[in-house]
Formats: C-alpha cells, structure tokens, sequence
C-alpha cells in the first residue's frame, strides 16, 4: 500500500462502510511524516515544540513505542498525532505506528483535554523503584541536566531518567529521600536539592550535608562559623518571586554552592556573592 495515499483511500472506504479501518505497524518515514503535516494537518491545535522534542529523543535512542497511534477523521484530516509525525522529521529516524481513520468530531475536541501521561507515570508503569519514580527525583535530574548544560534543556525522557538514577544512586537517593521529608515553600526546591546531590558527588560527607541543611531549613544556627546558612536564607527570602525558577536559579545555585563550601569549612562569611563558576561539578546526563 502506498501510504502517502491512504486517507484519501480511507475517505472512500469509510464513505461506503460508515465503519473505522485500523492499519496496524504502518511505516512512517521523515519523509511522509512531512508531508503527512503539510497537506493533512489543517484542524489541529499548535504544536507542543516540547513534546516534539521529547518523542524525538525518545526515537534516537530506540526507546519510542510502536504501539503509538496516529488518528485520522474519515475525510483523511489528521486528528490525533502531530507532535509524533513532527517527531520522525526532527530525529530523522522511520517509526512503525497503528493508524486508525474515520474518528468523529466529537472524539477530536476531547483528546488530551485530561492529564497527560507524565515521566513518573510512565516511570511508575514500567514498575521502576518508587524512589526513581519520584516526582522529586524526576525534577532533580531534569534540573541537573539543565545547571551542567546551561540551557533551557527540555524534560528528559524516562528512559534517561531511569539510567541516570540506577547509575547515581549513592550521592541521588539520598538527596531525593531528604526533599521528600522536608520542603519548605521558596527556601527550598528541586534545583536547591541539586546542589546538596552536587557537594555529596564531589565528596563531601552526608552527615556534613545535612547538618548544612538542618541549619539552613530551620534558621537556627548558632555558630559563627556556620553562618552561611543565614547568609543563604536572607538573600533567598528577601528575593521577589520564586528565587528558584531560571534564569535566576543559576545564580541562586552558584550561591547555594558557595555556602555549602563556606560552611564545611567553618568559614564565617559577612556576604554571600555569587561565584563566577560552579564550586561542585555537575554530571553528565546522557540524553
């Protein structure tokens, strides 16, 4: 069959037989996938660039699932699928997909209109352990990733996730156990627990890192050597907004780093400026 035709043979059969025709494993190259969009795709809401990047990485590294569907109404438009179709073009690499045609009107306004399959859900599906399919763990990857690359950096895929947590889990796991027991709105955040899994990586001791923590969460310390904690809450919570979002959570990282430094050193400090570089390196994460 030549698919580059099949809605508009689609179109006939499902004039006569008023029914659904399923296609299963079709072969959907970069080609007609770009094509598929530029002459089939004129109903559709826009693009999620995202969601296109995440499949494609997905399809690179051969963890994309065949079974993925793509919906077409029975005048051979495309109903559901765009972000996968722009997918095969951004990886270049030809997908089997199921290809079902002849969906209603109705079925098109309501796909995806509830909550979309998340990372953790998927991870929580493959029955990975609860601590990587941890919405925390999930955010401190993904943030990781984004401080050691110093780019807007999309969500990893699953598959990404899962590797990287099995490959780090001595410094991750207990850093993902920590935020889970405590979290304090704008102190802390998946990007402040990043930098705790950053000085714990590079060697720092646990026990070290969570009496930073302790004294950094609840504001009492009382040694003068140990008053990077202060130094560190006073510039967080006299910021306007979420001090943790980007672009200003790589300067709140920098610091957040330098206190730690400063306060296993036993370094009293009157100001906390902000490093030009990264005390503790981050990983790589393999994407």
């Amino acid at each position: 069959m030549d698919l580059l035709s099949l809605p508009r043979q689609v179109v006939k059969a499902c004039m006569k037989s008023k029914d659904r025709i399923n296609y299963s494993d079709q072969v959907v190259t970069p080609d007609l996938a770009s094509q598929w969009l530029a002459h089939w795709n004129t109903r559709n809401r826009r693009f999620k660039g995202a969601s296109s990047d995440l499949y494609a990485a997905e399809m690179k590294c051969g963890a994309w699932n065949r079974g993925s569907r793509l919906m077409f109404y029975s005048d051979g438009v495309l109903c559901d699928g765009q972000n996968c179709l722009l997918a095969v073009v951004k990886s270049g690499i030809t997908c089997l997909f199921d290809v079902l045609v002849g969906a209603t009107v109705e079925e098109g306004a309501t796909i995806d209109t509830g909550s979309k399959r998340s990372v953790q859900d998927a991870l929580q599906i493959k029955g990975v352990a609860s601590w990587i399919a941890n919405k925390n763990c999930v955010a401190i990857i993904n943030n990781t990733h984004r401080l050691a690359t110093n780019s807007n950096s999309k969500r990893l895929p699953h598959h990404v996730i899962e590797k990287f947590a099995l490959d780090n889990e001595n410094w991750l796991r207990p850093i993902v156990d920590l935020s889970q027991k405590q979290h304090k709105r704008k102190l802390t955040s998946s990007v402040y627990y990043a930098q705790l899994g950053a000085a714990l990586r590079s060697g720092e001791s646990h026990e070290e890192i969570l009496d930073f923590h302790n004294c950094y969460f609840t504001g009492e310390n009382y040694e003068p050597t140990k008053n990077s904690t202060i130094r560190l809450r006073e510039y967080i919570l006299e910021l306007s907004g979420t001090p943790w979002s980007f672009p200003l959570g790589y300067d709140a990282a920098k610091r957040t780093q330098r206190a730690i430094k400063a306060f296993i050193n036993r370094q009293s400090i009157s100001k906390l400026y902000c490093p030009t570089e990264y005390i503790y390196q981050f990983p790589t994460v393999q994407d």
